[in-house]
């Protein structure tokens, strides 16, 4: 089995776990695990506006679906995401966005009635959903990890401000590293510890904009110990940055689970 495929930027789990149903059947677990929030400042954000989510999208359905009514259906509703971006870009003025995605439509032969059609049933599904739901947003998914850490008799808060922040604190796990440069100073002179993880991809850090690798570098300063969930990501990140003493935590619960390729 092949590794990711680090050039689906944003995708290239779906496409890991595609191929890995090559070999095997899928569990259905009938509960929602996890849940994602959504924000200007993910380091994911650009992958929108410069069309590499959309494209990733495009082809892993190009590779995995064959022809029939399940391809055309998911066809027309990316070709829909890809025109709403598109759209979303000339109302920002963010031409350059607009062009690509066009383009990915063109590229993948989506006429513009598909994408008109695909985008059309993803606004119904949308406006049905708020409908019978009352909100946009799904609804509250299990925390099991801290269900887990409380069971144990740890007194768990989640802080969305640095005000929230118990007075005496003694660990603090800090998700994404977009603004560790801003609350790892408050943080650090309060004496407390920082564990602090999320996606960190070295291929996106080097896109990102000069002023932004320095802040990523020095939030990183303050962190007592990064957690990343590949090797490869340590590997290529420590020939970019300096990382104190990164901890390898891979998204595997199995004791018997072990690795025949260290780079996986």
């Amino acid at each position: 089995m092949d590794p990711f495929d680090v050039e689906l930027l944003g995708v290239a789990d779906f496409d890991f776990w595609l191929r890995l149903l090559g070999r095997g059947d899928a569990l259905f677990v009938d509960w929602q695990g996890c849940r994602i929030t959504e924000h200007a400042g993910r380091a994911s954000h650009s992958l929108f506006w410069s069309g590499d989510f959309m494209r990733g999208q495009l082809e892993v359905a190009r590779r995995h679906l064959g022809p029939g009514q399940a391809k055309s259906t998911l066809t027309a509703l990316l070709g829909g995401r890809c025109l709403w971006y598109g759209l979303r870009g000339l109302g920002s003025f963010r031409i350059g966005s607009a062009r690509v995605h066009m383009n990915l439509l063109r590229r993948y032969g989506i006429s513009l009635p598909k994408a008109i059609q695909g985008l059309l049933v993803a606004v119904r599904h949308r406006a049905m959903y708020r409908l019978s739901t009352g909100s946009s947003l799904a609804p509250p998914a299990p925390k099991p990890d801290i269900e887990i850490l409380r069971s144990l008799g740890y007194d768990v808060t989640v802080a969305t401000k640095l005000s929230e922040v118990p007075r005496h604190t003694s660990l603090a796990f800090v998700w994404w590293w977009t603004w560790l440069w801003l609350v790892g100073p408050v943080l650090k002179r309060r004496n407390i510890p920082i564990v602090a993880t999320g996606a960190l991809e070295p291929e996106i850090y080097d896109r990102q904009a000069w002023y932004k690798k320095l802040l990523i570098r020095q939030g990183l300063k303050y962190v007592d110990k990064p957690v990343f969930v590949s090797r490869y990501m340590i590997r290529e990140l420590e020939k970019r940055v300096t990382l104190q003493d990164p901890l390898y935590s891979p998204h595997i619960v199995m004791d018997e689970y072990c690795l025949d390729d260290p780079q996986n």
